[in-house]
């Protein structure tokens, strides 16, 4: 363009811009091209999906490299696709726009197809969630119709989501195709993950709209918002005695389609929804479906429990309806005769008319008595009146009338949520339940009504007929004179007949009810009851005319009567005395089987007896028609009484008899005595049950004493039975019951019978007692002599030696033991351990050297064990020790020779009985004891040189003396004897290299290092602290190491007093936070807190004096120097230094706080025991040491080199433990915290002893310490100086 302008105004222009605008149009061309490159590369870059981008990767790589030469980057001139990068005046720029247009357009296209696909794909989806799997009809529908609309909906729709399916399984295809990348590239396998999630997302869209859609057609708050009618109608009935839903509101189980709940329907509906996962296959797998997926998606999930929940609401509702109808459930369930019957117990009542007395009382007989004819007279001649009582019939009518009205009240139709109730079919089935209620109610009473007007009617008829009889003789007056007897005893009855009849007929037609009375005679009922009382009187009238016509006749056969009946009387009273006489009433056992002989006799009783009452009841007949004062005869009915008993106990006896008799023979080993027993006991129940009356006869009183006496030799006969009972025992009870007898094969149970055990209770029980006892004490010695023939020892390797020594075996001493206290049970034991006594004595005997020589042999093995390896094995020991040596060596020789000897005979009888055994291991024990006390005096002499030995094993101590010329041998037992000291830093001295280096020229080897100086001691932790000056290790071990006790505070009491120097110049040119790091984590934090005290009582001071901000401005110097050290820990340090930091942090904080609490509490002096409860330091410059305060406690610092350890994190329960562990020190006691386990007891205690530069030592009690142990613990810590923490 500037060419163009320089040519018109007539300006020379360059040739070389001559040349480029010459060739404008070319470059023209090829900007448009390129411009359009670069968008479609763009638009490429900008569109493609992260998913999408692999698949092209090849050929956008290819792309990039191409234009990578337009662009001239180093990626177009290195690497194997180098090329030259083009400028304007390149040669191949057309090639190049192109190659470049070609491969860009062709990656356009393809991602054109991939996102009209995935657009087609995302279509598709929308179409299938743009209507639901749901409908319903805009009424109320039977199940039935509501299912086969539901199946016509889906079927519709599955279709279309299948064909929907298929065409994204092709559209997937056609990408692939067009791609033309292998189906197994995981690159693909993503893309297809890709569009599957997109195909899961639009078949959860689906699910989610229809399950929607069936929330808000089942919500009762949506249903009363839209108005909506209900959807499924079902009914409510009566059948298998419960009101039913037909089909159930709740969940059936059932596998049958038509008995299934609308809880189940729903389901259905809903399993329907999630059945599109299965319409057509997965595209990832191309095989199952997406069921899982459905089902585990949060949105599907809570629709479902919406939609639970819903149901359960309305399966609720529907319970609580169907109370509504459940609360007439008595007239199903109840047992309609069980119940009426019941009703008439109460409701019946019976009248005593005439006679003695009368009254009411209530019925108890129920209808049957109701229904009684009223011709039956108690025993004084008065007629029982049966009648019914209206009142409770009429309560009883109009209760179920009101409920006939209250369920013709109830609605036949109920709209509950989405369902309506038919209740018609349960209305229509109460109605039938309470008809029949009312009926058993009011046909009672028609059918009462109907029997008692027949029952008059046939009573009149009969009298008039048997009255027309002429009395010409005394057949003919007898028969008259009966029916003048009865009318004279239904004169009364017939009184309170009519009246409730009346009453009856009345309350039916009161409550409308019809009746169907049938005919009397030829007469309507209710006709009939109107004329019946009149037909009576005439009836009566009849009657007492006649009798007036038949009296001279009745009179002349009375005097005959009165006289048969007293000669009556005088054969009845010798017949009862004739029986009392002469009747069975005695009987005993030994007289032998007499029964027939008795049943033959109460025969002939019985039918004198049945004789004369018959004579007696036709007598008393004859006395009422003549109205003559009746006769009792209950002389008849005590005999009749009597001679049942008699005969009811010889059927007992009959029975006894019997049984006894067949038990006789069993033999010995066939009698079963439990079996025996419980049949003697059913006796003894069933004799025991017989009346009273007979327990004074002389029959039932031997009956009684002869099962008596079997029930008492049944158990005897049982203990006998016992497998204890010997030859010996059967001896002595001959001898007891003085009655010899031979137990043979044949011995019965009558040869024991025959001994008559009974009387000799106490005796048989005393031998069956003896032979049990020694029966039991037979069995404990056979136990004790198989178990201890069968014992042996055991035997071990001794270390690595060819000595096998003995394996203490806990469960042979427990046996021992337990063998041993059963014996000496068996001691006490009496008379019943005679038998054995010798043989219990022997074993007493056995068992007690046993137990001695073992115990003896133990304890000669444990000193043996503990000393073998000190006095063989350490050349110092030997040395030292001399004569005890050669005391160990004739005693090593002697045990080793006896456990190879109890090796050869293992058994433990064998090996503790043998002659002078005991003997010798007394002396070997003896011995030993003189080795171990000789060592032990050795060991006390070292421990009281070097008293922290007393915290080290005897072995470790020995292994430690043995090598005191070596110290890299002794380094590992350091930490046993100091609380921080892991190893020292040890060197060559130069003596020791000059002697060397001569000894190296004068025979050419190079000696072994001896390394007599150390110059750092090394922390368990690592940290060093070098000495001040190089340390020498010379001499006994025990005098250098309690030199280097003395070189160890030494040197951190010096580095202590340089540090205390150097801190202050905190606040100059060594900050807090550097300085910490050029001390040893123990010596930084003790002159820390050195510091701290100083400068906290000095502001305590100032504030005394007036200066009231002084204590808040330190409480911020002590916050800037704690923030300092926290930023200090954040950085990079290495271990130690981090470890330091944070326990300078850890006690920084506690002490920020103290300050803090100092201002809260407005402490005003140091003398405030705010201030004096916590722990003080203070420097002696002149001493050279620390003084420690709190409270009354005052102490100095002993300077224990603790190491790097941390310290715990100070809490006001941690505060109020060290200033009660300090106040027991000051009081001379020891301190105890108690607390649950894992609290930190013992941590407290051990920071306290760190705290004051104290060794602590740790001790885990157990029952294995003795007072030895603790006076060595106690001389230790007395002559050291340290603290003794005792756990458990």
């Amino acid at each position: 363009r500037e060419v163009k302008y320089f040519l018109l105004l007539g300006l020379q222009v360059p040739e070389s811009a001559l040349e480029i605008f010459g060739r404008s149009e070319v470059f023209r061309r090829h900007m448009g091209n390129l411009d359009l490159i670069v968008n479609m590369y763009n638009n490429i870059q900008t569109s493609l999906l992260p998913v999408e981008r692999p698949l092209l990767r090849n050929q956008l790589d290819k792309i990039d490299r191409l234009l990578a030469q337009g662009i001239g980057t180093a990626a177009a001139t290195s690497g194997k696709n180098k090329g030259k990068a083009l400028n304007w005046k390149s040669n191949g720029i057309d090639l190049f726009i192109n190659e470049a247009m070609a491969e860009v357009r062709e990656v356009d296209e393809t991602l054109t197809v991939m996102k009209a696909n995935l657009k087609r794909v995302e279509e598709l989806l929308d179409t299938w969630s743009a209507s639901s799997l749901f409908s319903r009809y805009n009424k109320a529908s039977t199940v039935k119709d509501f299912e086969q609309l539901q199946k016509q909906v889906r079927s519709q729709r599955y279709h279309v989501i299948k064909e929907g399916g298929s065409e994204i399984h092709k559209l997937l295809k056609d990408t692939n195709k067009k791609l033309k990348v292998s189906q197994g590239l995981p690159d693909w396998k993503a893309y297809v993950d890709f569009i599957n999630n997109i195909v899961v997302g639009g078949l959860v869209q689906v699910i989610i709209v229809s399950l929607e859609i069936l929330e808000q057609q089942i919500d009762p708050a949506n249903i009363v918002r839209q108005n909506l009618a209900p959807m499924i109608e079902i009914e409510l009935d009566l059948f298998g005695g419960n009101v039913h839903y037909l089909p159930e509101v709740g969940f059936v189980s059932t596998s049958d389609v038509d008995k299934q709940g609308i809880r189940n329907i729903v389901q259905g509906w809903i399993d329907s929804f999630v059945a599109v996962s299965a319409v057509f296959k997965r595209l990832d797998s191309g095989e199952g479906n997406y069921l899982k997926e459905m089902q585990d998606d949060p949105f599907v999930q809570m629709l479902l429990a919406s939609i639970n929940s819903l149901l359960g609401d309305m399966e609720k509702k529907g319970n609580d309806y169907r109370k509504n109808y459940e609360q007439y459930s008595y007239l199903w369930s109840t047992d309609l005769n069980e119940m009426f019957q019941a009703f008439l117990a109460d409701a019946v009542v019976r009248e005593t008319v005439g006679g003695a007395g009368e009254g009411a009382e209530a019925g108890e007989d129920g209808e049957e008595k109701a229904e009684g004819k009223g011709d039956d007279a108690d025993e004084e001649g008065a007629e029982v009146n049966t009648s019914l009582d209206l009142v409770k019939f009429d309560k009883k009518i109009r209760e179920y009338l009101e409920v006939q009205s209250e369920i013709a009240d109830l609605k036949p139709v109920h709209d509950m949520d989405f369902l309506r109730i038919n209740a018609q079919p349960i209305k229509q089935a109460l109605g039938t339940w309470v008809t029949k209620w009312m009926y058993l109610y009011t046909q009672h009473l028609q059918t009462h009504i109907s029997g008692k007007l027949q029952d008059v009617a046939a009573f009149i008829k009969q009298v008039n007929s048997g009255l027309d009889i002429k009395p010409d003789n005394q057949s003919s007056l007898m028969t008259v004179m009966t029916h003048i007897r009865d009318v004279r005893k239904r004169m009364s009855y017939m009184e309170h007949t009519f009246q409730p009849l009346r009453d009856m007929v009345m309350l039916l037609k009161t409550h409308g009810i019809s009746m169907d009375l049938g005919m009397v005679g030829e007469m309507q009922a209710l006709d009939f009851l109107e004329a019946a009382p009149l037909e009576w009187d005439n009836t009566v009238n009849k009657t007492f005319r006649v009798k007036e016509e038949i009296q001279p006749l009745q009179n002349a056969m009375v005097e005959t009567i009165k006289n048969d009946i007293t000669q009556f009387s005088g054969q009845m009273e010798a017949f009862v005395k004739e029986f009392h006489a002469n009747g069975p009433f005695k009987w005993s056992p030994d007289e032998g089987d007499n029964v027939h002989a008795v049943y033959a006799k109460l025969d002939e009783s019985q039918q004198k007896l049945v004789k004369m009452e018959t004579e007696a009841q036709a007598f008393t007949e004859l006395e009422e028609l003549f109205e003559l004062t009746s006769s009792r005869h209950t002389r008849l009915k005590d005999m009749r009484l009597e001679l049942g008993l008699l005969k009811m106990v010889w059927d007992t006896i009959c029975l006894v008899q019997f049984l006894f008799s067949s038990w006789k023979s069993t033999l010995w080993a066939d009698i079963d005595t439990e079996v025996l027993l419980d049949e003697t006991k059913m006796l003894q129940t069933q004799i025991k049950k017989l009346p009273r009356r007979v327990r004074d006869w002389d029959v039932y009183q031997n009956l009684e004493a002869e099962v008596r006496n079997m029930a008492t030799v049944l158990p005897l006969v049982h203990e006998l039975h016992s497998p204890a009972m010997r030859d010996r025992h059967w001896k002595a009870l001959i001898t007891v019951t003085r009655k010899s007898f031979e137990k043979g094969p044949s011995f019965a149970l009558e040869d024991l019978l025959a001994l008559e055990l009974h009387l000799y209770v106490e005796g048989v029980m005393e031998i069956v007692e003896t032979a049990n006892k020694e029966l039991k004490v037979e069995s404990k010695l056979k136990v004790i002599e198989d178990c201890w023939s069968a014992m042996s020892l055991e035997f071990d390797r001794h270390r690595d030696t060819e000595v096998f020594v003995l394996v203490a075996s806990d469960e042979l001493l427990e046996t021992l033991e337990d063998h041993q206290m059963q014996l000496q049970s068996m001691v006490g034991m009496g008379r019943f351990v005679d038998f054995f006594r010798s043989r219990v004595n022997t074993w007493q005997h056995t068992l007690g050297n046993v137990e001695t020589v073992l115990k003896l042999l133990l304890g000669v093995q444990k000193s043996w064990s503990s000393l073998e390896a000190i006095f063989l094995a350490s050349a110092d020991i030997r040395a030292q020790l001399p004569d005890d040596t050669k005391r160990f060596e004739g005693v090593d020789t002697e045990f080793k020779e006896l456990m190879l000897d109890a090796q050869a005979r293992p058994g433990v009888i064998a090996c503790c009985n043998t002659d002078g055994r005991e003997q010798m291991l007394s002396a070997q024990n003896k011995e030993l004891e003189k080795c171990q006390k000789a060592l032990n005096e050795y060991l006390d002499m070292k421990k009281n040189v070097f008293p922290r030995f007393y915290f080290v094993s005897n072995m470790a101590l020995l292994d430690i003396l043995s090598n005191g010329n070596n110290p890299p041998k002794i380094m590992p037992h350091l930490e046993s004897v100091y609380d921080g000291i892991g190893n020292l830093k040890l060197e060559e001295s130069s003596k020791a290299k000059k002697d060397d280096e001569s000894l190296e020229g004068a025979e050419g080897k190079v000696a072994a290092p001896e390394f007599n100086n150390a110059s750092a001691m090394i922390a368990k932790d690592g940290e060093v602290v070098r000495f001040l000056t190089q340390f020498e290790i010379i001499g006994a071990v025990e005098h250098w190491l309690t030199q280097l006790t003395i070189w160890m505070q030494d040197t951190l009491r010096a580095i202590t007093d340089t540090a205390i120097t150097d801190a202050a110049n905190w606040d100059v040119d060594r900050p807090r936070e550097v300085w910490t790091l050029d001390y040893p984590a123990q010596l930084s934090l003790l002159a820390s807190q050195i510091v701290w005290t100083e400068e906290t009582e000095a502001v305590l001071e100032e504030f005394e004096n007036g200066a009231e901000d002084a204590i808040k401005k330190y409480h911020e110097i002590c916050t800037s120097r704690l923030e300092a050290l926290i930023k200090l820990v954040i950085g990079e340090l290495s271990k130690n230094d981090r470890n330091k930091v944070i326990t300078c942090i850890t006690i920084d904080v506690h002490n920020r706080d103290i300050v803090g609490m100092l201002v809260e509490k407005k402490v005003e002096s140091t003398q405030d025991f705010a201030w004096q409860s916590q722990i003080k330091f203070y420097w002696d410059a002149e001493k050279k040491q620390v003084d420690i305060k709190i409270c009354d406690f005052a102490s100095v610092y002993s300077f224990e080199y603790v190491g790097n350890c941390g310290r715990l994190v100070i809490t006001p329960l941690t505060d109020r433990c060290y200033v009660t562990l300090t106040t027991a020190l000051r009081l001379f006691l020891g301190g105890a915290p108690a607390g649950p386990a894992g609290t930190g007891k013992t941590e407290t205690t051990k920071d306290l002893a760190r705290g004051l530069g104290v060794p602590c030592y740790v001790f885990n009690c157990s029952d294995q310490f003795n007072y030895q142990t603790m006076a060595d613990i106690f001389k230790g810590l007395a002559q050291v100086g340290a603290w003794g923490c005792f756990d458990e």
